[in-house]
């Protein structure tokens, strides 16, 4: 219920296969950790998820989410991180990492931007063989995660490692090495599509203007319904960041008006007792200063309904039609049916 509630608000929605996805969760994850006595030792079950789909559809949002709410580590690691030019330092980073990741367990290791790190193997042209040996070794680091479940005391080796659980993000899984697909590794697969109904959308416009000062009355859900279903959360995060800018300069345009008005009537009083020098240059450096002195209160943006739907109307979704319907055959080749 935890992750539901605090991760949902975010770039979830309770509708489609969230319910799916978040019972895989979990039980991969959360379930070994507070039940250790449902899992009797040498059972087999899960301790890797890969998350997949187009950028900006929040794989690596959901990951970091799914360790806070577990109240675990969280160690990140980006796959072009762990390459090196030296020869065998690139398999020496991969067995740190996952050294590392069971000293702080429970751990949650995640593998962002995977398919850098471990493409197909026999298709690379590096001449040494490094990535197919980084892939190797990954393989072995992932398998030995299984091997010490139950094979050493509380707090041993072993221990560590049944605490240990991997999840894996990447834009291209077609681009992995069949071999981490396989079950025992990065079996479980969920797919983060574009935000294709209206509720979804309207969730995401609520959490990115939650910190905004919206105008009375405007309703999110109609702003939602007007967004077109290709859109991602980076893209509605886009969005919401181009209108905050256009009310920021409508709302600055309109004090400059004023202060300028203030400020010419002011010099015209002065004027007539003789003063002298450049007055449109005058009105420009005090219409600055006053406008710096003004207070936080009084250069409070409002974001209007109009600013929203004039953003919507200048944005071009990220994601191209083609490109969703290769990660929509991609889903349906990994007969994912829990995808969201």
């Amino acid at each position: 219920d935890r992750i539901t509630a605090n991760v949902a608000p975010v770039y979830w929605s309770d509708i489609g296969g969230l319910d799916t996805v978040r019972r895989e969760i979990l039980d991969i994850i959360q379930l070994p950790i507070q039940r250790p006595d449902l899992f009797p030792p040498g059972c087999p079950r899960r301790r890797a998820a890969l998350l997949y789909g187009a950028p900006g559809t929040g794989k690596t949002l959901v990951a970091k989410a799914v360790a806070t709410e577990c109240g675990m580590s969280f160690l990140s690691v980006k796959g072009p991180e762990l390459l090196d030019m030296y020869v065998g330092e690139s398999e020496r980073n991969v067995r740190e990492v996952f050294a590392r990741a069971r000293k702080v367990a429970p751990c949650v290791l995640f593998f962002d931007e995977l398919d850098s790190l471990a493409p197909a193997r026999g298709r690379g042209g590096d001449g040494g063989g490094v990535m197919d040996r980084v892939v190797a070794q990954l393989l072995t680091e992932m398998d030995g995660l299984s091997s010490r479940e139950g094979g050493a005391p509380k707090g041993g080796e072993g221990g560590a490692a049944r605490d240990v659980f991997v999840l894996g993000a990447t834009n291209r899984p077609d681009l992995l090495d069949p071999a981490l697909l396989r079950p025992g590794r990065f079996d479980r697969k969920i797919y983060l599509s574009v935000c294709r109904d209206s509720v979804t959308r309207e969730n995401i416009l609520e959490a990115q203007t939650r910190k905004l000062t919206l105008e009375k009355g405007l309703s999110l859900g109609e702003v939602a319904d007007a967004l077109p279903g290709t859109l991602t959360g980076a893209d509605i995060g886009a969005l919401v960041s181009g209108a905050f800018t256009a009310a920021q300069q409508q709302t600055l345009h309109t004090l400059r008006s004023e202060l300028e008005l203030q400020v010419r009537r002011d010099l015209s009083l002065r004027a007539a007792g003789g003063g002298e020098g450049d007055e449109e240059e005058r009105v420009e450096k005090e219409v600055a200063a006053r406008l710096n002195r003004l207070p936080a209160k009084k250069l409070r943006v409002v974001v209007k309904r109009s600013d929203l739907l004039e953003a919507a109307e200048r944005l071009v979704p990220s994601v191209s039609a083609q490109e969703l319907q290769h990660y929509e055959r991609l889903a349906q080749e990994y007969n994912d049916l829990a995808s969201i």
